[in-house]
């Protein structure tokens, strides 16, 4: 006898930062933290790694959908953090969970409707393919804050 089928609407992860929705085979993963700004703060990176884990774990799943909200895809790192980084207190190589598009074993498909910057440029660009919006901003400007570009940026730009 199998397990229930998981929710079709409103699953969540984290503190409904990131949330996990199917649209018959295509597992749409939302990224919706308006108080953060889709910045990469904690609940953002556990609940955006959660959401594609559980993605490509249920069985029916056959492409991952990611997207932002229709103003914002993601913001990248947080001006905080940044300014962390270009003080030399912290490195974009203690947690990559931005490469988790990169290496979901399903096609990612990155639908780029809001702006993209920096760090949120990179996350779209690790999709298989990203939809790119003709209203929208995206922008590498890791250099505006004093730092050479992280992420594998510049390989993917």
């Amino acid at each position: 006898m199998s397990a229930a089928p998981a929710p079709s609407r409103g699953t969540t992860a984290g503190p409904e930062v990131v949330s996990l929705s199917w649209q018959g085979p295509i597992a749409v993963v939302r990224m919706a933290d308006r108080e953060g700004r889709n910045t990469f703060g904690p609940d953002f990176s556990r609940g955006l790694v959660d959401a594609v884990g559980r993605a490509v774990a249920e069985e029916r799943t056959r492409v991952v959908l990611v997207e932002g909200m229709p103003e914002l895809f993601c913001a990248g790192g947080s001006q905080r953090e940044l300014v962390h980084f270009a003080r030399g207190e912290g490195s974009f190589d203690t947690d990559d969970f931005f490469r988790v598009l990169a290496r979901c074993p399903l096609p990612v498909v990155a639908s780029v409707q809001g702006h993209a910057i920096g760090g949120g440029l990179v996350l779209a660009l690790y999709a298989d393919l990203a939809v790119f919006s003709e209203r929208s901003v995206y922008a590498g400007n890791f250099m505006r804050y004093g730092f050479t570009p992280g992420m594998g940026a510049t390989h993917l730009l």
